[in-house]
């Protein structure tokens, strides 16, 4: 018996090594390129324009039973002045986090940063030359229903929660200075925070009846400032890949098709398919 498991862990072993070398032979076009590329990286400069302010909405219209007796303007100013994080939010402190994160993680991949205010020295520079602007970023806060389920025997039993959340959402345009191309491409990401719900089900075990109980620790608008700072890193990220998968594209062989797209970690210097995380080009 312990020969034929022994065998068995063998063939098991040998069909995983197997399958790794097909799966890493298949992608080793675009991870040589990809190595490539992180090499020379730091060749490309980028001059990065923030936006002047932070739009802000408020979605809980349905607060108010008499909006429709309101001008646009009129219910975006009751909207604002009573919604409970974007009327307390600090500008300068969002666009700190966002903006400072957004630099220093450039700069981890190896980028030569330029805010505008360098714009003369950008100018200068002689190297493959691009332009970041952020063109737009929008808050929005509503109330998102998160619905728990559990079995019990053969029944399903569910409870929806509402729960406070703040949408970021952020715009992008990536322009090649000095290019024939001269092509402007945009881009949209977003994320959200949202109040931490903790709950779960219990069923009398003399009634039989089902209960769902449940603690929210809701959220503030240091969970917002938070979000902005890991954002401007996380959106570094997203950019870096946009070149590299750009440069990818570009330099596979002839008649080589490829739809796969890479994410660069900077700090093991590893790469891994980035899937939805990304960009979303507009």
């Amino acid at each position: 018996m312990a020969e034929i498991f022994l065998l068995f862990k063998k063939k098991t072993f040998f069909i995983i090594i197997i399958s790794l070398f097909f799966l890493l032979n298949s992608c080793s076009v675009e991870y040589k390129i990809a190595k490539e590329f992180t090499e020379t990286s730091n060749n490309i400069s980028l001059l990065v324009f923030s936006p002047d302010y932070i739009f802000k909405n408020n979605l809980k219209t349905y607060e108010y039973s008499y909006y429709d007796s309101l001008s646009g303007d009129e219910l975006d100013s009751a909207l604002f002045y009573n919604s409970l994080f974007l009327q307390n939010l600090n500008d300068s402190i969002f666009f700190e986090n966002y903006m400072n994160n957004l630099y220093l993680g450039l700069s981890r991949y190896g980028i030569k940063v330029f805010p505008e205010s360098m714009l003369d020295s950008f100018l200068l520079i002689q190297t493959d030359a691009y332009i970041l602007n952020v063109a737009q970023i929008e808050l929005e806060e509503y109330v998102m229903p998160y619905t728990a389920e559990e079995y019990f025997g053969e029944y399903l039993y569910s409870e929806t929660i509402y729960l406070n959340a703040v949408n970021i959402n952020s715009w992008f345009e990536i322009t090649k200075v000095n290019s024939n191309e001269n092509e402007k491409k945009v881009f949209y990401a977003s994320h959200l925070v949202f109040d931490d719900m903790s709950g779960n089900f219990s069923q009398n075990i003399f009634t039989g009846e089902v209960s769902f109980s449940y603690i929210i620790d809701p959220m503030t608008e240091n969970d917002i400032y938070e979000l902005s700072a890991l954002l401007g890193t996380k959106y570094a990220g997203y950019t870096f890949d946009y070149f590299l998968n750009n440069y990818i594209i570009k330099h596979l062989p002839e008649n080589y098709h490829s739809d796969k797209r890479l994410h660069y970690n900077p700090y093991i210097k590893t790469f891994t398919p980035s899937n939805d995380d990304c960009f979303i080009e507009m």
